[in-house]
């Protein structure tokens, strides 16, 4: 599956399906310096009309002395705990299948990797969800390319590529845009 950006801004913009139809929207009001970016899905019916709308998860970004929150599926987690550093410039979480996931991210790219068990020693990423930058010359809009395998828990990884990209930029570097 494609998810197609409608801005170039992680924490205010659309998702939307390779026919056009918004599947998420991420938004970010600014209130006081207090920051919650809340992600919204929205169903759609075989015409392409939509149905409902439902929150599906937040991040109340914090600085200084308050950690980061994820609020998803009726819980409340710290960034912190929830997705600690697992090396330079990389997440670890655990997601609704049991399974080990990693966010890497680059000075250009960030990348979803699930973390396959290759015995008792090491593990082997396999590349789960991709970000594709956009190319202006092309007329193409950034996006994110998913692996079939893990539509299941879609919502979570919209969440957490919120979290990872928009620190990946900077923007949340100290949990501010």
């Amino acid at each position: 599956m494609e998810l197609t950006l409608g801005r170039d801004n992680v924490i205010d913009t659309k998702l939307s399906t390779a026919d056009g139809h918004c599947l998420y929207t991420i938004t970010t009001p600014n209130k006081w310096r207090v920051l919650t970016t809340m992600v919204t899905k929205h169903e759609v019916d075989g015409d392409g009309v939509e149905q409902s709308s439902t929150e599906r998860g937040r991040i109340n970004w914090h600085s200084f002395a308050r950690s980061t929150r994820f609020i998803y599926d009726g819980k409340i987690m710290e960034a912190a705990t929830f997705m600690p550093h697992d090396g330079l410039r990389v997440r670890r979480f655990v997601a609704p299948d049991g399974k080990s996931y990693r966010w890497r991210t680059g000075w250009r790219s960030v990348h979803l990797e699930r973390c396959e068990d290759k015995g008792a020693s090491e593990s082997e990423p396999v590349i789960v969800v991709k970000m594709r930058q956009a190319n202006p010359f092309k007329g193409r809009k950034p996006s994110l390319q998913v692996d079939d395998s893990v539509l299941q828990f879609l919502d979570l990884l919209v969440l957490t590529w919120v979290y990872v990209e928009h620190r990946r930029r900077g923007n949340g570097r100290h949990g501010y845009k």
